[in-house]
Order: structure tokens, then sequence, then C-alpha cells
């Protein structure tokens, strides 16, 4: 009888688990899938982007999954950021700086920063650009992460250019150049000379303008990257205007405007036109200056054109986006109706269960024998799990202490490591500081000498060894039992090497404790690897990690 019972009971729990197990699944999978085709339509087709993104972050925006919800607002703000509805795209990236925050995800905090950075930029609200441009460099400056730091430097540049703000902005271009250079990422040095000759055209200063464009447009031959080419050309030649070289400025004009006008590039066109203009009036040639004014006017007139077609195409994709969305709430409200009768089916079913349940549990009653027996066996169990989680307990507290007692030798190790070292390089400074006062004065040179003679001998004392030893030997009490019995030839004086490179000192740091020149313990690690054998490829402090762990 009561195998009936628990035989039933076990088999609607696990129809019931196993029903909101599938349901999770599928969840799952649903997010997968709309965060693909979300990824693959952000360059086709945007407003499909935002609309499987959006339903991705539905299924998960209550699961409390910040690593799926995460992939889900990146793509929304940037998504938004393309199609230039930057209030949503600000929107979005403040939900994932606030998951940044929970989680203490300091890269995702920074990278949010410079995203709203450059939104409010294209809104024109330079202080509030400013502002989290700001952040956005503080975040990575502390997270060391120079790649994106040349980026975020390079961004707060362009804002600050916007806002006339051409010291400040030459400053920030030249921090992203350097940290580009110390990388070698050569087409970013490019970009940053170009960005430094536009800021130094501002300024004045069209010598050292000349000289950062001409050195962009060398990198970018190099890589012929031709709109970068043509680009810098138009630079060169409005800079060489300023100089009054006008006929070296009509070449590159020419150059780059040869390009524009093959590639159709309207935005360029306009520089080059722009560029002439400015030129011929220069030169007072008021006719072709009047003809490209006209020239001018009427690509001027096409990009507010082009512009309207713009606008008209982001209400497109909002209006696609709404439209879908509504469809997709439909079906929602389908399914919901079709989980809702299942949830009735399942209702049912348990009601039925529990009622059969009822019955079987009366006829059990009665069998108050067997019942007694089944209390006395469980009751049994309770003790005996009772007494097995008093026996981990206690490994446990054991575990702790032994790990506590560790923790607190290793800091002792190397609180004494470090003493050695500060003493030594203190003993050494002053050392230095007397050899100096020794030649410059006659009259104390037998005390001075007498003085560097003592500390020299109390360099040499091996107390601190001594001392050293006690602490390393408990941390890793067989660290040197295990190594002698692999190398029995080993010096003592090479076996001292090798406990200090065990705690993965630095040169300067050996070098200091065994009083002599970095050099020297160079020489002195050369020769044991070659003592151990090892190969080139081989890491020695790696290899002497192996010692000593049980």
């Amino acid at each position: 009888m009561l195998r009936t019972v628990i035989a039933i009971l076990l088999f609607f729990i696990l129809f019931c688990n196993n029903s909101f197990a599938n349901k999770n699944e599928e969840d799952y999978k649903n997010f997968d899938k709309y965060i693909s085709l979300a990824q693959k339509h952000i360059s086709d087709s945007v407003a499909l982007s935002i609309l499987y993104a959006k339903e991705a972050y539905k299924i998960i925006e209550n699961e409390g999954n910040i690593k799926f919800s995460v992939k889900a607002l990146n793509i929304l703000s940037t998504a938004y950021q393309i199609v230039g509805r930057y209030n949503d795209a600000i929107s979005y990236s403040m939900e994932l700086l606030k998951l940044g925050e929970i989680v203490d995800d300091q890269e995702l905090i920074a990278k949010a920063y410079l995203r709203i950075g450059d939104c409010y930029r294209a809104l024109l609200q330079l202080k509030d650009a400013l502002y989290f441009h700001n952040l956005a460099i503080e975040k990575f400056l502390k997270l060391e992460d120079e790649v994106h730091l040349a980026v975020a430097y390079n961004h707060l540049g362009a804002t600050c250019f916007e806002n006339q703000m051409y010291e400040d902005a030459f400053g920030y271009f030249e921090k992203s150049y350097k940290i580009l250079i110390e990388n070698k990422d050569t087409i970013g040095i490019a970009s940053s000379y170009n960005s430094l000759g536009i800021i130094y055209s501002q300024l004045g200063n069209y010598i050292e303008a000349k000289n950062s464009f001409l050195k962009s447009l060398q990198i970018f031959k190099k890589y012929k990257a031709n709109y970068n080419i043509a680009s810098i050309n138009n630079n060169l030649g409005k800079l060489y205007i300023e100089l009054g070289e006008f006929n070296i400025a009509e070449e590159y004009i020419h150059k780059s405007y040869e390009y524009s006008k093959k590639k159709s590039l309207i935005e360029l066109k306009i520089n080059n036109i722009q560029a002439y203009i400015h030129l011929y009036e220069k030169r007072k040639d008021f006719k072709n200056a009047f003809d490209y004014l006209h020239q001018f006017l009427i690509l001027n007139d096409s990009i507010r054109k082009n512009e309207v077609i713009r606008k008209v195409e982001q209400i497109r994709i909002a209006y696609d986006v709404e439209k879908m969305e509504k469809d997709l709430i439909l079906a929602n409200k389908q399914n919901l109706i079709k989980e809702k009768n299942i949830r009735i089916i399942i209702i049912l079913s348990l009601g039925g269960a529990i009622i059969a349940i009822l019955l079987l549990t009366v006829l059990y009653i009665k069998n108050r024998q067997s019942k007694t027996k089944f209390l006395v066996i469980e009751k049994e169990k309770e003790i005996s799990e009772l007494k097995i989680l008093k026996v981990q307990e206690e490994k446990k507290r054991v575990k702790e202490k032994f790990d506590s007692e560790i923790d607190f030798k290793s800091r002792e190790l190397i609180s004494t490591t470090m003493h050695i070292v500060q003493k030594n390089e203190l003993i050494n400074d002053i050392r230095t500081h007397l050899d100096k006062m020794k030649l410059k004065t006659q009259k104390n040179e037998k005390i001075v000498s007498e003085i560097i003679n003592e500390i020299d001998q109390n360099v040499h004392l091996d107390k601190d060894w001594q001392e050293f030893v006690k602490h390393f030997k408990d941390v890793h009490p067989n660290f040197f039992k295990q190594l002698i019995e692999t190398h029995p030839d080993l010096t003592s004086k090479e076996i001292r090497y090798c406990a200090y490179s065990r705690l993965n000192l630095s040169l300067k740091e050996i070098a200091l404790i065994l009083n002599i020149t970095t050099r020297g313990v160079e020489k002195a690690r050369s020769r044991l690897r070659s003592k151990l054998n090892l190969n080139k490829e081989v890491d020695l402090n790696i290899y002497l990690q192996s010692f000593g762990k049980s």
C-alpha cells in the first residue's frame, strides 16, 4: 500500500518538474534563437534586429540572468544608435550600466559610459557627453585597458572639438596617439595624426599640422586606404591655402575632388567644393569661386533631401517595429491561452490524483504497525544523517582552521621577504650615499670606510636567511626536501635562489636580498637553468612551483 502511494506521488512530482524544466529549456532556446536573428539582421534590417532583441529581452528580463540580459541590451543600444534614435540608445545603455553595477563588472560599466557619451555628442548635448566620456576614461584607466582607453580619449577629443575646446581636444588626441604608438596600432596612429593635424590647424600651428597630415597620408597610402587618403588630401589643400601656397593647395584638393566624384561621396565632395571656394576667394578669382558656390548650393539641397529621406526611413523603421511587436503580442496571447488550457488539464489531473492519494492514505492509516516501523526507520535515518552532517561540519572546521593557518604563514613569509628586501635596499642606499660622501671629503674618509665595511659585513649575515627559511618551511614544508632529492648537486646558493624564485620575486628583489647586481642574478638564473636541464620553452618559476605542493 505504501509503495503504491509513494509511486503515485513520485510520478506526479516528476511530471510537474519535467513540465517546468521543459518550459525553461524552451525559453532559453527561444532566447538564443532571437539573439542570433538580431545579430544577423543588425547590418541589413535594423528594425528586425530591434524586434528580435526586444523579444529576447522579454524572455529573460524577469529571470535575473544578467549575462543574457547584457547580450540583448547591447544589441538594442547599438541598433538604436545606428538608426539615430539616440535617446532610446541612452535608455538601454543606462540599463546596461545598472547591471554592471549589480555584478561589479567595471568593463561593462566603462563601455556603457562611452556609448552614452557618444549618443549625447550626437544629440549635441556636449556637457553631458563630456561628463560620460570622462567617466569612461576613469574606468578604463583603473582597468588598465589601453585599447579601449585610446578609443575613449579619441571620442573625448572629438567631443571637445565639437565644443570648440581645441586645446583640450589636442591633449586628448595626443594621449590616444601615445597609447596607439605603444600598442603599434598603425591604422589608429594614422587616424590620430589626422586628428592632431586638424587641431593644429585650428590652433594656427600650420607647420605641425602639415607634418601630422603628411605622416597620416604616408601610412594610409601604405595600406591603400583610398577614402582616408582623399580626406587627408583635402585637409592638406585647406592647410596650404592658409600657408599661401595656392598651387600646391589646388593639387591636393584636385586629387581629393577626383576621388569624391568617382565614388559619388557627397559629403567629401562638399568639403572639396568648400575648399575650392576658399582657394579662389584667396586668389581673388571670384568667377571660379562663384561657380563652385553654385555647385555647393545644389549639393546642399541634395543633402537636405537625403536628410528628409533618412528621417522618413527612421519613421518607417519605427512603424515596422511597432507593427511587428503587435503581431508578436497577438501570437504571445494565443500561446498564453494554450498554456492556460494545458495548466487547467494538469490541475484537473492533479486533483484526481490527490483524491486517489487521500483514499489510499485512509487505507494506509489502518496498518499501524507498518507505519510505526517506517517512522522508526526514518528516525534512525535522520540520526544517521545528523551524525554524518556533524562529521562533515567538523572536517570543514578543521580545513578552515588549516587554511587560516596557511594563509597567516604565507603573509608572514611575504612580510619577512619584503622586510629583507626593504632592509637591504635601505642599506645599499646608505652605502651609496657614504661612497659619494667619501669621494667629496678626504677628512672623514677613514670613518666612512669603516662604516661601509661594517655595512658590508651586516648585509652578508645569514640571520635573514635563517629567518626566511623558518617562515618558508611553514608554508612549503616539502620544498627543500623534494628539490634536493631531484637535484642533489645544487649548491646552497643555488638552493637559496630557487626558494626566492619559488615566491616569484623579481630580479631586482632577489638582487637586493643577495646583495648583488641584477646582472649577477640573471647570470645565476642562467647557470641554474643549465644545472636543472631546463629547455628554453620551460619557465623556471613555473618549474619550481611543482616542488613542495604536498
